[in-house]
């Protein structure tokens, strides 16, 4: 009994030591007639560019009759200016698309990140008027939503970092005005003609995601083992990211292999151990290159500079498929990061990340996992 009994006292301290309030199991029976955030004003022309795109963007993902767009929020605190619309199928939340402005105008990423999806369902049952959350950034990739004071985790930063509870509920107030919103209410749609619908032009390949990356600087190496498992049937017990460091840099100890990020050449000559042979450049390739590539069963590696810092070859994706949807294109992407695809416009070649704290351009490529 006395186990017991300081067992109990021993996890309610290192709970409360966290600052990040943790969900408990009851949280996800609670609910409420809405999902109230603040949120400062959304521009018209985001909402537009969501209104007229988003049902090209999901319709072989759900039937759009069933599909709500709710009430957009921008994401407090965030370096890129951020726009989140959450996207319901049936009342459930089945992915989220998130809004920023590029060169040619608003662009937009859809995202089918469970954790965010998981986050936003606990969430939006602790809401009410009175009661409304504000969802913030973090300082990394992470995600927080702040209630009456009590700070939640909506998504947590892939490499493990963490924002303190004192610096989300101390963050300086530089936004505008604010007002109430009730993301459940929805927002109309335009949607697809039906020819789009029923004579779609697009492949997607069936990649998955059996590891992420966390806080390692090999991108490209879950790229290349991402590819190389597809393109060989073999398993993650033998191609990983990892196996593929080790090969690449035999000779290194274990904290140098931990900080060494894996090079296209290297991507290379791995893929030529099992007789395959990519090809790398240093530019984007065309939408039709990229349909001729997934039409020919082979990914491809979109390879990134990072726009903040200026680094070149900066992070890496896995591109794994292609819509054309009715002249709106979009590619399926995987980011290392996340256990997800995404979807991201051909007429734009950036990517920001769920947090908007870091913004990537697509700048180099490797194809031809032949």
């Amino acid at each position: 009994m006395l186990k017991r009994l300081l067992s109990f006292v021993l996890a309610t301290v290192m709970l409360m030591s966290t600052g990040i309030t943790a969900f408990a199991t009851e949280v996800t029976g609670q609910h409420s007639d809405g999902f109230y955030v603040t949120s400062e004003d959304v521009p018209q022309k985001a909402i537009e560019h969501v209104q007229n795109s988003i049902g090209g963007m999901i319709n072989d993902l759900a039937d759009l009759n069933s599909v709500k767009v709710g009430v957009p929020f921008k994401l407090s605190g965030a370096y890129y200016d951020l726009y989140y619309f959450v996207i319901y199928s049936n009342d459930r939340i089945i992915g989220t698309y998130r809004v920023y402005e590029a060169d040619a105008g608003y662009t937009g990423i859809f995202s089918e990140n469970s954790e965010i999806i998981e986050g936003l369902q606990k969430i939006a049952g602790l809401t009410s008027p009175d009661k409304p959350a504000k969802i913030i950034a973090g300082e990394h990739d992470d995600i927080y939503a702040i209630i009456d004071s009590n700070v939640y985790t909506v998504l947590e930063d892939a490499a493990g970092n963490s924002t303190s509870e004192k610096n989300l509920l101390l963050q300086p107030h530089t936004y505008d005005v604010e007002s109430l919103v009730d993301i459940s209410k929805g927002i109309s749609i335009n949607l697809p003609q039906a020819s789009v619908m029923t004579n779609p032009s697009y492949k997607f390949l069936q990649i998955g995601w059996d590891e992420t990356q966390g806080n390692l600087p090999w991108c490209m190496a879950y790229v290349t083992a991402s590819i190389m498992r597809y393109k060989t049937g073999k398993s993650l017990s033998t191609i990983s990211a990892r196996k593929v460091m080790e090969w690449a840099y035999p000779n290194l100890t274990k904290a140098e292999l931990e900080a060494t990020a894996l090079s296209t050449s290297k991507a290379d000559e791995y893929a030529n151990t099992y007789d395959i042979d990519p090809t790398y450049t240093a530019s984007r390739r065309t939408y039709a290159q990229v349909a001729s590539d997934i039409i020919a069963d082979s990914p491809l590696a979109f390879i990134c500079d990072n726009v903040n810092t200026g680094a070149k070859k900066s992070h890496a994706f896995v591109c794994r498929g292609y819509n054309d949807n009715s002249g709106n294109s979009f590619y399926s992407i995987w980011n290392p990061w996340y256990s997800e695809f995404e979807r991201i416009y051909t007429s734009d070649n950036t990517y920001v990340n769920s947090a908007g704290t870091a913004k990537y351009l697509w700048s180099a490529t490797m194809y031809g996992w032949n």
